[in-house]
């Protein structure tokens, strides 16, 4: 991160804040730049820099602090046995805590049989995604009976019956599918009341839980590191003459989500020959006729593109001049949903439009570093602000790729879990 990006992002940190913490016993500046690196490469005065992001990510402000932050020792179990949530939920958290000196194991749901529950020394044991029945249940209360920690991890509202009825996708399934999906929900909830304490990747989800009387903290999602390397250096879009919108849809859930941008979306392509839509994943366009008749003739101006593998879409993204996700602000499926959209859209140097939902604003530290949109006329205003300023556009999306590199890294995420994971054990003994 340049000098310039950072004093551009640091405008919220006053001047008396810097000079009160760079005097406090409590922080020791040799000791942050030495622990973080990444704090001289920002051009930042240490104690700036703390103020600044450094306290969101968890970041110990002095040495004396390390004995609070002892090396876990932490079990897995992913009850998805491996499907799209799990680099985010499980395999980028523990690449964090590994790295910060932890011993981690993880197992998929197939393969809990092959656990020794007598010989396991893993202190804390965490379910993602698991519902309490058979073999998850015994196994979690026999872990209890042995004096582990219990975690349970989940990354949708999907253990709350009353907002079922919330869920667009719910309207999608047939009726066999709908009885087994309430099952699911109502066994999730069971694992959400058992469990010591709970994580999701967003404050809502995590507040949704402590409704229900339980322990829960925000771990958030995160870049790989792998990834971040691919971006490192940037790269220029394909296709001069165009401006193209991207939407990456993934399953078939979003129509609701769309309807706002969409509408807009068709009105702008009315009036600037020069937009294209680039639609990834599963989506009926059928309920927007328009761009349905878009798809076809000598020159489509909206392209269909089936459902990829993750790091094709990270790449396709690069085709893009322009990201959109929207969500149904108020909705509280919606506003369970993180922001990955935003994160990685900003990996790759892209801008983003967003919906105003809790987590789009509090990751974008509002509007700050992409922008916000919620009814037809605001997404429209949006949109054509983005044709009509493509210069500044990519200059903010630039100072967004600097921001989420250090917001959504592996041992940020560690410093979520640490956080939660001690102050939970202090509270179970």
């Amino acid at each position: 991160m340049s000098v310039e990006t950072a004093s551009l992002s640091v405008k919220s940190v006053s001047d008396q804040e810097v000079a009160a913490l760079r005097s406090s016993e409590q922080f020791d500046a040799d000791f942050y730049r030495t622990a973080y690196p990444d704090v001289q490469e920002s051009g930042l005065d240490a104690a700036a820099h703390f103020l600044w992001i450094g306290a969101r990510l968890g970041r110990l402000r002095a040495r004396s602090q390390l004995g609070q932050s002892a090396p876990l020792d932490v079990l897995f179990v992913d009850g998805t046995n491996g499907t799209s949530s799990t680099p985010y939920r499980i395999d980028r958290v523990a690449e964090g805590l590994v790295l910060d000196g932890s011993k981690v194991d993880c197992i998929k749901a197939n393969q809990l049989h092959q656990v020794d529950g007598k010989s396991l020394r893993a202190r804390h044991i965490t379910f993602f995604r698991t519902p309490f029945v058979e073999p998850f249940s015994s196994f979690a209360r026999e872990m209890r009976a042995r004096g582990k920690v219990i975690a349970f991890d989940i990354d949708d509202l999907v253990f709350d019956e009353d907002q079922i009825s919330t869920i667009d996708g719910y309207r999608c399934l047939s009726e066999l599918e709908k009885v087994g999906y309430v099952r699911g929900v109502r066994a999730y909830r069971d694992f959400v009341l058992f469990a010591d304490f709970c994580t999701a990747p967003t404050e809502f989800l995590a507040e949704r839980m402590q409704l229900l009387g339980k322990r829960s903290f925000r771990v958030r999602n995160t870049l790989d590191q792998s990834e971040i390397d691919r971006f490192k250096e940037p790269r220029k879009r394909t296709q001069p003459g165009k401006f193209v919108i991207g939407y990456y849809s993934g399953s078939r859930t979003h129509q609701a989500d769309f309807r706002n941008a969409g509408h807009a979306l068709v009105r702008l392509m009315e009036e600037n020959s020069a937009v294209e839509f680039r639609l990834v994943g599963e989506f009926e366009l059928a309920e927007f006729p328009r761009l349905l008749e878009w798809t076809s003739g000598d020159r489509p101006r909206v392209i269909r593109v089936d459902l990829m593998p993750h790091s094709e879409m990270l790449d396709d993204q690069l085709l893009c001049d322009l990201i959109i996700a929207p969500l149904e602000v108020g909705n509280p499926f919606c506003e369970s949903k993180s922001e990955l959209k935003f994160f990685e859209a900003s990996l790759a140097r892209r801008p983003i439009i967003a919906s105003p939902t809790q987590t789009f604003r509090s990751a974008t530290w509002n509007g700050e570093f992409a922008c916000l949109a919620d009814s037809p006329d605001e997404w429209l205003n949006a949109f054509r602000s983005a044709v009509q300023n493509m210069d500044r556009l990519e200059a903010d999306a630039r100072r967004a790729h600097d921001f989420v590199l250090q917001e959504y890294s592996v041992r940020a995420a560690a410093s979520d879990v640490f956080e939660a994971y001690t102050r939970t054990s202090m509270a179970v003994g």
